[in-house]
């Protein structure tokens, strides 16, 4: 039997610190802040975006 996957949604990128990112997949989905979001994840070591 396999493990159903989970899905979790953080509203906010200044949240993001409460979840469990590591060995997982993160996929950001950002309508309204798509530069301070770039500007974000390359602040915290994104090798790319």
């Amino acid at each position: 039997m396999t493990e159903k996957p989970l899905l979790e949604v953080c509203l906010s990128p200044a949240l993001l610190h409460l979840y469990n990112t590591q060995d997982t997949v993160v996929v950001i989905i950002d309508v309204f802040r798509a530069t301070s979001t770039i500007a974000a994840a390359l602040h915290n070591g994104a090798r790319v975006v």
